[in-house]
Order: structure tokens, then C-alpha cells, then sequence
């Protein structure tokens, strides 16, 4: 893979009018090893490695820089001929460049460097939205002069690579965003240069039109602000972490209280004086109080085990937690609907948002580890009152069968029935060989299906929208695992605290369905289908930071180990991805 990099095109800048040098670079396959950096360092480039924040801004030059672009054209009509290679990034960029006749996008006649030094300073402040400033060449601390066609040539080029390269990042389309998104997941094709390319070049604000590329959803612009004051958090010394020990209660005399009223106060719950009192006394235990509530633990005020394990996240790890969910956050279509169904999985919440406001919300239950919920959007279509259920292969074989040639009588008590898989036909209990069955490495011969009624999985109740992974939101008749702070019990899909509230809201405006004919419908027993009046989106998201309406930040447990999969998959990449990475497919249109 070609091994091009845009500090190499920074060098060719400092290198006057070397032109030949500029073409050499974007026409070979040659590699710019460390001792190719240390030679722009000691031409002025003083580079900066990847992440480390640039300390000097690009020098202005007075005045304009060149009376007409016409010799930059020349220029880069001659770097971005027939002849260059279709694997060099800078490939991308052509058909952008011969649609403009090759004229510049970041310079024009009797202008100055006002437009470089807008996107630079955009690439500068990238940690603000949870990207790594080292990924831009541009944003690098290296002094250019440039007064040559071949030198605002090569810098022309340099500014559009960065450019793209940063809206793809800022947008989730940068191949490298898209390749960590689980199945059924949403993956748009990278937004194509010569469309961002054109876009720039036709405004006059390029600082605004950076504004306007951020993703617009609310759940980003919220976590944005999140990141800054976390991130002040971390300049200020973050806080104490609270060593490990035996629970802690209201009433108790404990050494480490100190760290705990300090640890609390830094992040706003404890907001009362005496830090150096040892003493567990009622502003703590509320303050304790508000610590688990905005972390989803059991609120009883005792410092345990699951809260002391909150306790002992640093504010640099809960940085890292911001940024992960920022990236997921780019990840969501654009327009979630005027009215939508939002499906917090680790958050174990599910919200019903009308014109931005919250109209309804409820506990749920999701996947197990083992059985996780996928993450993806759909459409709500219809619903069904006293549902059977047509239990899935893998639950049937791994859950119910073991019980069933345990229990004789499990299938009666639940319900359950079951059918040839080949003819439909139902058949008897008696005449089933359960242990030739059993013999067989558990290969069912036929298909379960759970009658409608008090016992069914579920419920009375049952929410669909189509989707390959065959999981709906429905209600349950274990209503008590709705107490536990941690619901992983389902084999999938979504159950929900609130399944009649939901469907009166769901079926509102459709004649004949009042939340008193559907209490009707529920007490005659019958399976009845019944089509939205309107469908609804709903999208099953996977958020463990957010900030609450109270403004709040809210942590959660990462159930799943996704935030974790993020920073070993594309946060560690993006860190270490710097000028001197292969940029070969990161402005591929099409990749």
C-alpha cells in the first residue's frame, strides 16, 4: 500500500519551487520513513507528532499572496493528470479539480491565506468533537511561506486532503468509522470529495460551513459541551479515585469518606462544606444518592461494590467514554423523526420523543450478554394484542427442551405446543421420542409455538418492525426483573415497563382503538393485529454517556463492551494516524 504522506507535501512547500519534487511524491509508491520527518523538521517544518496540540498558528502573509490563480491551475492540472496512480489518495480529488478547470478552492486572485488558515484553525480545535488533531497535516505546527504556483500548489492539495478526511471523520463516513459498526447498522458511503470539495468552494464563510457539516442531532450537540467540560475536568486534575474497601452506609466513621466527599464535590453531587469530615452524614448520602442516579446503580445510598467501581473511573477514562458515544451519535440518520421511539440499551430506558419533547418514557429489559440486542433503526408498523409466540430455533433447542425432558408437565404449564417441521402438523407429547431427540445433539424435529395467555413471553402485548434479526419490543409477565438497576434477561429483543400505555399513545387518532377497546381486546384473549394509524420510527441506539434533560451527564455501565471495542478499534487508530499514514483509502468515494 502506497505510503504517501501530506507532511511530504508540507516539505515540498518549504522547498520553494522544487517542482519536480511535488510531482515525485504524488506519482510514486515511495515511503517517508522517520528520517524524511527529521529532514522537514531541520527545513522549518517542525512538525508535531500525532495528538500533540500545534503551539503556533500558520504565518500570514500581508497582503495577497498572488494577483492571478491561473499558474496555480497549471500546476495542478500537471499533478493531477491522467498519469497519476488510481491507488494515490490525491486520485480522488481529480474529478473535483477538472470539473473547476483545475482552479484553486482555498486561494483566489487578490486574496490572502484567510480560507487556509479557517480550516486550520477548525482542524486545530478537532479534539472538540472527539477527533484526534494529529490526523490533519494541516493542523501541524509548520511555518509555511508559500509565494510559488508549485508551493500553494502542493498546500492547495494539502488542505483538501485534510478537509476530507475531517468531514468523513466528523460525519462517521471515514472508512475507518464504518468498519467497527456492528451488523444491520446503518453505513452511508463516504461522502464524496468532489460534493465536499464543491460545497467549500462556493461559500464565502468557510468557518460557518464547517458548522453546518457537524452531525445535527441533538444527542451529539449535547455530548459536544459534555466533552469540553470533561475535558476542563482533566486540565483542573481531574479527581480523587476512591480507594477500594467495605460498603459504606449512612451513620459510618470511615478514613476514606475524605476522598468520597472530595471525588463527589469535583463533580458537582455533593455541593456542601466539610470535605475533611470522615463521618457518612445525610448532604453525603444524598449526594451518594444523586452519584447513582446519574450512573444507573440502585439507589440506596450505600457505597458498595457496583458504586465504588463508578467511583474509581477516572476522568480521563470517562473523557474516552464521551468520545466513544459522540462517534456513535454520528452514526444515527439525520432526521430521527418528528415523533420517534428511542431504545437506550444500556440505558435500559425507552423515551417517545414528539417535536423534541419527551412524551413518554419506561424501564425495558434487553440482551444478554451472551444474546445481545442488536443496534440499528426501523420502522414501528403495528402491534398485536394477546400474541403468540413462534418460539426461535436457538431458544427452543438451548432453553426450552432442556426443561421440557426435565419436566413432563412444562409444556402444559406454559402453554407450549408443537408442529412437524415439515408437514405444519401438530404433535402429541406422547408421541415424541425425547431421548432419540436428545440423542441427536439437541436437533428439533419440530417447532414450538406459545399459546396467547397469562404466561406467554410476550405478554399481552407486542410491538413489531421489520428487521433481520427478528427482536420487537413487547411486554412481559415477569414484571419484577423491571426493579432490577441491571436488565440483561432477554434473549434479544425489548421488553417494556409500560406495553398498554404505549400502545394507547402508538394507536391514538385510529377509530375504534381507545385505550379502553384495547383493555377489551386484551380481556377476550384472542391474537388480534392491529396496523398503526401512522408508522413510527424507532431506533435502538447503545448510549452509556448522555446528558440528561436536568443537564446532567449521565454514565452507564458498558453492558456490552462496545465502548471498549471503540477504543481499541478506531480511537487507538485515529491517535496513532497522522501525516504519516497511508491515506489511500481514506478519500475513496466509493469505499
Amino acid at each position: 500500500m502506497q505510503r504517501l504522506t501530506i507532511a511530504l507535501i508540507a516539505a515540498s512547500a518549504l522547498m520553494a519551487s522544487n517542482s519536480a519534487y511535488c510531482a515525485h511524491a504524488l506519482k510514486t509508491d515511495e515511503t517517508f520513513q522517520r528520517t524524511d520527518i527529521q529532514q522537514a523538521d531541520t527545513q522549518g517544518g517542525d512538525i508535531q507528532r500525532a495528538g500533540a496540540p500545534p503551539a503556533k498558528t500558520l504565518a500570514l502573509i500581508d497582503g495577497p499572496l498572488i494577483d492571478s490563480i491561473e499558474p496555480i491551475a497549471a500546476v495542478l492540472s500537471g499533478l493531477l493528470g491522467a498519469g497519476l496512480p488510481q491507488q494515490n489518495p490525491f486520485h480522488a480529488l481529480r474529478q473535483s479539480y477538472e470539473t473547476r478547470q483545475f482552479q484553486p478552492v482555498w486561494f483566489s486572485a487578490g486574496q490572502g491565506m484567510e480560507r487556509i488558515e479557517a480550516l486550520r484553525g477548525k482542524l486545530r480545535t478537532a479534539a472538540d468533537e472527539g477527533l484526534n488533531p494529529g490526523r490533519y497535516a494541516l493542523g501541524h505546527d509548520h511555518a509555511l511561506n508559500p509565494r510559488t504556483p508549485e508551493a500553494l500548489a502542493a498546500l492547495e492539495l494539502e488542505a483538501s486532503l485534510d478537509f476530507v478526511r475531517y468531514i468523513q471523520d466528523l460525519q462517521g463516513t471515514h472508512p475507518d468509522s464504518l468498519a467497527v459498526r456492528q451488523r444491520g447498522m446503518r453505513r452511508p458511503e463516504p461522502t464524496d470529495p468532489a460534493v465536499l470539495l464543491a460545497g467549500i468552494a462556493a461559500t464565502a464563510d468557510v468557518t460557518e460551513h464547517l458548522a453546518l457539516l457537524a452531525p445535527d442531532n441533538a444527542l451529539y450537540a449535547s455530548m459536544r459541551e459534555a466533552l469540553v467540560r470533561y475535558r476542563a475536568l482533566v486540565k483542573a486534575g481531574g479527581w480523587p479515585l476512591m480507594p477500594a474497601g467495605k460498603s459504606l452506609e449512612l451513620g459510618d466513621l470511615d478514613e476514606r469518606i475524605p476522598t468520597l466527599r472530595e471525588r463527589l464535590f469535583v463533580t458537582g453531587d455533593l455541593l456542601d462544606a466539610g470535605l475533611n469530615s470522615p463521618h457518612y452524614d445525610q448532604p453525603l448520602y444524598d449526594a451518594v444518592i444523586d452519584f447513582q442516579r446519574r450512573h444507573g446503580l440502585a439507589m440506596d445510598g450505600i457505597v458498595g461494590k457496583r458504586t465504588q467501581r463508578a467511583l474509581r473511573m477516572s476522568a480521563e477514562e470517562r473523557v474516552e467514554q464521551i468520545v466513544a458515544n459522540m462517534e456513535r451519535a454520528r452514526w444515527l440518520p439525520t432526521d430521527l423523526g418528528q415523533r420517534y421511539v428511542l431504545v437506550n440499551v444500556p440505558g435500559f430506558a425507552l423515551e417517545i420523543i414528539e417535536d423534541g419533547e419527551l412524551v413518554m418514557d419506561m424501564a425495558i429489559i434487553v440482551g444478554r450478554r451472551v444474546r445481545k440486542t442488536p443496534i440499528f433503526s426501523g420502522q414501528l408498523t403495528w402491534l398485536e394484542i394477546n400474541p403468540d409466540w413462534n418460539v426461535p430455533e436457538s431458544i427452543a433447542r438451548k432453553d426450552l427442551f432442556p426443561r421440557m425432558l426435565q419436566d413432563p408437565y412444562y409444556m402444559v404449564d406454559e402453554g407450549l405446543r408443537l408442529f412437524d417441521k415439515s408437514t405444519g402438523e401438530e404433535l402429541s407429547r406422547e408421541n415424541i421420542d425425547w431421548q432419540s431427540v436428545a440423542g441427536h445433539g439437541g436437533v428439533l424435529p419440530f417447532r414450538m409455538r406459545q399459546d396467547p395467555g397469562p404466561a406467554n413471553a410476550l405478554g399481552r402485548v407486542k410491538f413489531m418492525f421489520k428487521n433481520p434479526f427478528a427482536v420487537y419490543l413487547h411486554d412481559t409477565p415477569s414484571r419484577n426483573l423491571f426493579n432490577k438497576p441491571v436488565r440483561t434477561f432477554s434473549s434479544g429483543c425489548i421488553r417494556v415497563a409500560k406495553p398498554m400505555a404505549m400502545a394507547e399513545y402508538l394507536l391514538h387518532g385510529k377509530d375504534g382503538w381507545e385505550r379502553s377497546s384495547i383493555e377489551d381486546a386484551v380481556n377476550r384473549g384472542a391474537r388480534t393485529a392491529v396496523d398503526l394509524p401512522q408508522s413510527v420510527p424507532v431506533h435502538l441506539i447503545y448510549r452509556t454517556a448522555w446528558v440528561g434533560r436536568d443537564g446532567r451527564v449521565q454514565f452507564r455501565h458498558d453492558i456490552y463492551g462496545r465502548d471498549a471495542f471503540i477504543a481499541d478499534k478506531l480511537l487507538a487508530k485515529r491517535a496513532t494516524s497522522s501525516w504519516d499514514e497511508s491515506s489511500s483509502g481514506a478519500l475513496s468515494s466509493g469505499a
